[in-house]
């Protein structure tokens, strides 16, 4: 069947806004009726031939437009935007050359194009009505996006009623969606990301037994818990009855580790259950959390968690659903869980870490040394900063928010400054 909402989208940019739309619009119309990732094209198929088609065959594309879309650069500095063969361009040219109505979906702050910053064949990109789309107010602005799409387009509106029974039967409460905001600045973690997405299009697609569960486990600082947001949120669009976040605290120096039958109250809650009705016994608690999601797709992250029997009763008993708990222990005696330690990061990806987060570039490192070997200089600072951290990211990060907080200093000052 032929997608009635096509999603263009820039990775770089927007990757969770579009994420957050197809989880939207896929739970109102259905996932037949909604394109996001390529990665649905069916192997060995012809991938340009299959995704413009996909564009041609759309009757709405929803272009969202983040802050980096326009200025987004390849590695020669040049904007992805002015590449005739950048995709993005590329599926919204061919939708204009079609006469497919073009939604722009701006982002938080982001403004729509000028016709003098766009290339010709998407120019009328500018002149498009556009919607908002904010992460404070998602709720209301999806709600309007649902009713234009429905209004302007039959296939949708009728999708829309074919879903309503299934809507009333288990109405998704807005407290399913408690996802932390991802870190657009993230950096690095190629190998474990694709491990862990890998690991969910095989839950996905494929029959599996019982509830997936994978555990990221390291040292404090090592980047468990920005790792995992960032995954659920690249994951968001295969698991549209909720995305939720729970804090367990298992080493919070302030907070005591979090009793099971307390955060089941909290999902339980979550699924819409009024806390007057909630069972006293741990059991309990832990069979009505079953009972109330089995049949959803839903993605639970377990943060900082304690130990094996802090974390049994809170797992769903569903093939439909993704676990990732995170925790400085090997949970390796959890039935069916796959462990994915993180080590400190490599320096390379420690390095681009550091700058991005400083909003510095190589030639920023070292200003004084540009007479010199500039090339070499950049690279030895900006490597004896992050071996000065230790290559952990969240020393990085606090190194790279000093840089930030005092844009005079120089890479090779603050590192002077961290080897005192």
């Amino acid at each position: 069947m032929d997608r009635a909402v096509f999603i263009n989208y820039r990775g770089a940019d927007s990757h969770s806004y579009g994420a957050l739309l197809y989880t939207e619009l896929t739970r109102q119309f259905g996932g037949e009726h909604v394109f996001l990732a390529a990665e649905s094209i069916p192997p060995a198929a012809d991938f340009v031939t299959e995704l413009l088609g996909r564009v041609r065959s759309a009757r709405v594309v929803l272009a969202v437009i983040g802050p980096r879309w326009l200025t987004a650069t390849d590695p020669a500095g040049r904007r992805r935007i002015d590449d005739p063969t950048d995709w993005i361009r590329r599926e919204l040219a061919e939708a204009f050359a079609a006469g497919i109505r073009v939604v722009p979906i701006l982002t938080e702050q982001a403004e729509l194009p000028t016709i003098a910053e766009l290339p010709a064949d998407i120019a009328a990109l500018s002149r498009c009505q556009f919607r908002r789309l904010r992460y404070r107010e998602p709720t209301a602005d999806l709600a309007r996006l649902v009713i234009d799409l429905v209004s302007v387009e039959p296939v949708l509106a009728e999708a829309a009623r074919g879903r309503n029974a299934h809507m009333r039967a288990w109405a998704v409460p807005a407290a399913m969606f408690s996802m932390r905001g991802d870190l657009p600045e993230f950096v690095g973690r190629d190998d474990e990301l694709h491990a862990l997405l890998d690991a969910v299009v095989v839950v996905a697609d494929e029959p599996v037994r019982g509830i997936a569960v994978y555990a990221v486990d390291g040292m404090p600082g090592i980047g468990k818990t920005v790792f995992s947001i960032h995954a659920a949120h690249r994951l968001a669009y295969r698991f549209p009855d909720g995305q939720i976040f729970l804090e367990l605290h298992g080493h919070s120096p302030t907070q005591a580790p979090r009793a099971p039958a307390d955060a089941l109250a909290s999902l339980l809650v979550a699924t819409g259950l009024e806390k007057s009705a909630l069972p006293h016994e741990l059991d309990d608690r832990a069979r009505l959390w079953r009972d109330r999601i089995v049949g959803k797709k839903v993605l639970l992250i377990l943060d900082d968690a304690a130990n094996h029997d802090q974390l049994r009763p809170l797992l769903p008993s569903t093939s439909d659903c993704f676990v990732i708990v995170t925790s400085r222990h090997r949970l390796t005696a959890l039935d069916g869980v796959r462990t994915l330690p993180l080590d400190v990061m490599p320096p390379d990806q420690a390095a681009r870490m550091l700058l991005r987060l400083a909003g510095r570039g190589p030639a920023d490192a070292d200003p004084a040394a540009a007479t010199a070997t500039t090339a070499e200089a950049e690279v030895g600072v900006v490597a004896r900063v992050v071996r000065l951290c230790g290559f952990l990211p969240l020393a990085i990060a606090l190194a790279a928010g000093r840089l930030r907080s005092h844009p005079t200093w120089s890479l090779t000052y603050l590192a002077d400054l961290r080897s005192e």
